[in-house]
Formats: C-alpha cells, sequence, structure tokens
C-alpha cells in the first residue's frame, strides 16, 4: 500500500488537483473524482487503485474533450474516433467515450447523415452522388447512406441541375460555345448529378 503524503490544487485548473504519493508526484484528478473516491492526505491507495483513477480520469478527460468537439456541429463516429486518436488516447478510451455517447444520442451515424443530407441540399445545387462522396468521406455506413439519399426527391435533384445549368449558362458574355457546356457539363457532374440530368 502506498500513501498519499499530499494533493494541491492546481494553479492553471482549479478544478484539477495534483496527487502526491510518498512524497512523489503520482497523477491528477478532477475534483469530481477526488470526491467520488473520498481521497485525502493520508489515505493509503494501492497500485489497482491508482490504475482505476488514471483509466477514470482519462476516460472523463476524452469525454470531456469530445463534447466540446460537438458544440459546433453534429460529427460522424468516425470523425470523433480521428479526433480523440489526434489528441492521444487509447482504443480502448475511445470505445468507452463512443459508448457512452451513444447512450445520449451524441453520436448517431444514422441522425448525422440525415441532418447532413438536408443541409447540403439546403445550401449547395449539388445532386445525389455528391453527397455520397461527402458521406463516404466522414465514414459513414453504406447501408445508412442508401437510407439518407433515398429519400431525395427525383424531380427536386432534377430541378436544381436545371437551376445550376442555368446560372452557369448566364454567365457566359455571348451565345454559349461547346466549351461552355463542355466545362458547365464538369462542373454538373462534380457537383454529383448523374449524365443522363446533365444531358
Amino acid at each position: 500500500m502506498a500513501i498519499i503524503t499530499d494533493i494541491t490544487k492546481q494553479k492553471r485548473n482549479s478544478e484539477r488537483y495534483n496527487i502526491y504519493i510518498d512524497y512523489e508526484y503520482a497523477f491528477s484528478l478532477s475534483g469530481e473524482l477526488l470526491i467520488e473516491y473520498n481521497l485525502k492526505k493520508n489515505s493509503e491507495i494501492d497500485e489497482e487503485e491508482i490504475t482505476e483513477l488514471v483509466w477514470k480520469e482519462n476516460t472523463k478527460k476524452a469525454y470531456d474533450m469530445t463534447l466540446n468537439y460537438l458544440k459546433y456541429r453534429m460529427r460522424s463516429q468516425k470523425e470523433i474516433e480521428e479526433y480523440l486518436i489526434i489528441k492521444g488516447f487509447d482504443l480502448d478510451t475511445i470505445e468507452e467515450v463512443l459508448e457512452k455517447l451513444g447512450k445520449y444520442d451524441f453520436v448517431n451515424d444514422e441522425l448525422f447523415a440525415e441532418a447532413m443530407t438536408r443541409d447540403l441540399l439546403s445550401t449547395k445545387l449539388v445532386g445525389r452522388r455528391y453527397i455520397v462522396h461527402k458521406l463516404r468521406q466522414k465514414g459513414i455506413d453504406e447501408g445508412i447512406i442508401d437510407s439518407a439519399v433515398a429519400q431525395i426527391d427525383d424531380e427536386a435533384e432534377f430541378q436544381r441541375a436545371c437551376q445550376l445549368a442555368e446560372e452557369q449558362f448566364n454567365r457566359c458574355r455571348e451565345a454559349p460555345s461547346i466549351k461552355d457546356e463542355q466545362r458547365i457539363a464538369r462542373l454538373m457532374a462534380r457537383r454529383g448529378f448523374a449524365w443522363y440530368m446533365i444531358n
């Protein structure tokens, strides 16, 4: 058994505490875990408890960072995984965080795919292929992608294609040339419209 010889509040973050064991710095904890485990100066602590505390603290840190990451917009599971890997968290911690987030629907690829599809359709003149490509980039499962783009109305997509073509043709100073038509066709293809619509 080791002895907690000191507990000091961090200067830069008053909600975190440095734990000293046998007069040497051992690890830091949130005030929340400090209270939960009732840690005090001169308390005994064993290796198993230390390992558990460090694991819980690491998981809490990863969870809090992810909540902050989700403040700005919804994220796919793949985006969250990549974010936490970049931040240096191990796969077990990431799995624990994703499981906790999933309980509260903070990470839900189906809802994410539906929301992203709606956003893209309302802000850009794009076709379903563009949306499929963007969802794949976010690591969304093919089955979920199929469900999301199945909601796209064919007639509405054709109208968006017509609007994009009209905008581009109106930019031509003179009568559109074959080169203009080819340029516009390539742009429409990049925007995810099928060739039969472009034609």
